[in-house]
């Protein structure tokens, strides 16, 4: 099974994350991507099915793929925003997101583990 190293992972989690959000704000013409239902119906599940997948591709600590996600779209929200009065809100939101990616990941990365047991033939213990 393919293994993505750790500093691939980083970048290609932050690269997501900042991706998303600004080609939904774009898409949308909306100052924010959460301003947009798309965010929620669409991105925000399939970032969280990212997670997993990446969790998958780097197994070691993976829960890190899901804050690293949502952090990058913090730093662009604040960047294109320049913070605001709601911003301690959004920052919490984000963390939110950031704990789900995390067990999304930690789930990918355990879904390999399993794989990687089930196709050597171990037993379970």
């Amino acid at each position: 099974m393919i293994t993505l190293a750790d500093r691939w992972a980083y970048a290609v989690a932050a690269l997501a994350g900042a991706v998303s959000w600004l080609a939904i704000a774009h898409a949308t013409s909306r100052r924010e991507a959460w301003d947009s239902e798309i965010y929620f119906v669409y991105a925000l599940p399939g970032l969280w099915l990212f997670c997993g997948v990446l969790g998958a591709l780097a197994p070691s600590a993976a829960w890190r793929w899901g804050f690293v996600m949502f952090f990058a779209q913090a730093v662009v929200m604040i960047v294109q925003t320049h913070g605001g009065s709601l911003l301690p809100l959004g920052v919490m939101l984000f963390a939110i997101f950031g704990v789900i990616g995390a067990g999304s990941a930690q789930a990918g990365a355990w879904l390999r583990r399993w794989a990687q047991r089930y196709s050597s033939g171990a037993k379970r213990a």
